[in-house]
């Protein structure tokens, strides 16, 4: 076990302690006691309780090991959960659409067209492993493979729905429309990967493509098109537009292929730890991004604020049920025990991800025009805690 299996855990702890304690904190400064009980802070508290105590007394009534008496998983349930995986986080992308909403029906269709193109990946591996490039234990050979193979290929096919779409310039009017639909055609293909992980897990999987595999998608298309808007807005005049999409796309894959690289090899996984380090400094880049496509929204007032605690509060109850509707499932078909043992693994192995996602939205901050740089600071990794001002 790592030093970063035990730190996660230790940091998931430490701000759910300090979550609490601010709560307990708020009540007893507070002159009001009844009116603290009935503020919208202790309801969300009240709420997030009960998300998570209901289904944990639901199991001692519930029908248990369902798997064993019917004798196989039912696929149906890797559709449902992939799909609850991705309705959740286009809803989320959508709600940070502040100043002009994208209609759900070009929302939709570049999500099912990503569904139809993540297929040309299969024929284009397979091509390329014909070739004698495949992976085969070698960190040299594997890390190229991750790169190209796995990173610059899937990219290149998430790019596909968003080239498209970009067509009618009437739908992509405005910066932020540019991550959006990247982040859209990243989630159609993380619903058809998710399926296939999912049920090939029997559901163990499931936290794991919803927190960590689906954000990691989003960020790396992401990456793509926030460089289609720094070569609209570049300093540089001399510099092509093709060289900042060049550029961009080439870190998208080398970004895929790293963080795929530190799970694929052998000698690379014993450094495990590094992928996600990685992943938490790439989530810090990817609200960046999204913070700075709204800063230079063409359609900026300042009489729409982003609904910042709304945004948190969303993906708290969303993310909970998500989490807790996949434990009464395990505990259906698996069992109690195994139920339990589902609770509590991926409460610590995931929980402090599921913190950072939270408190990272303490970071944003609309300031119009202002593009802010990517700094490597301590927030990388310990989000704030309060607002920023």
């Amino acid at each position: 076990m790592s030093s970063t299996d035990l730190l996660l855990p230790a940091l998931f702890i430490i701000y759910l302690i300090h979550a609490i304690v601010r709560v307990v904190r708020s009540y007893i400064t507070s002159r009001n006691k009844r009116g603290f009980l009935r503020s919208y802070k202790f309801k969300r508290v009240i709420q997030i309780i009960l998300i998570i105590g209901i289904p944990l007394i639901i199991v001692s009534f519930l029908p248990a090991g369902i798997g064993d008496k019917i004798g196989f998983w039912p696929k149906a349930l890797g559709y449902l959960f992939s799909a609850a995986i991705s309705i959740l986080w286009v809803v989320y992308i959508r709600k940070l659409d502040i100043y002009e909403p994208e209609k759900w029906r070009h929302i939709l269709f570049v999500f099912i067209l990503s569904c139809l193109t993540i297929w040309a990946i299969f024929p284009i591996t397979n091509g390329i492993n014909s070739l004698g490039f495949e992976l085969n234990g070698n960190p040299v050979n594997d890390f190229l493979y991750s790169v190209i193979t796995i990173g610059m290929m899937e990219e290149l096919v998430k790019l596909i729905p968003v080239l498209i779409i970009m067509l009618n310039k009437k739908i992509l009017n405005e910066s932020f429309d540019f991550l959006l639909y990247a982040s859209v055609s990243a989630l159609g293909f993380a619903f058809i990967e998710n399926i296939l992980y999912i049920n090939s897990s029997e559901l163990y999987s499931v936290i794991a493509r919803m927190l960590v595999a689906s954000v990691a998608h989003m960020t790396f298309t992401t990456t793509i098109f926030y460089g289609f808007l720094l070569a609209k807005r570049r300093r540089f005049k001399a510099i092509p537009k093709v060289v900042y999409y060049v550029i961009f796309f080439l870190l998208a894959s080398l970004s895929h292929g790293f963080y795929d690289y530190w799970l694929l090899n052998p000698w690379a996984n014993q450094f495990h730890s590094l992928t996600i380090i990685f992943f938490m400094v790439i989530m810090h880049i990817w609200f960046t991004m999204l913070n700075n496509a709204l800063n230079i929204s063409q359609f900026y007032k300042r009489s729409t604020p982003l609904q910042v605690d709304k945004l948190k509060s969303y993906l708290i109850f969303s993310l909970l049920m998500v989490f807790m509707a996949a434990f009464l499932t395990v505990h259906l078909f698996h069992g109690k025990q195994e139920a339990m043992l589902f609770f509590w693994e991926n409460l610590f192995a995931f929980g402090y991800f599921f913190i950072y996602i939270i408190y990272s939205h303490n970071r944003f901050k609309i300031v119009r025009g202002y593009i802010a740089p990517f700094e490597a600071t301590s927030s990388f990794f310990v989000p704030p805690l309060k607002r920023v001002e």
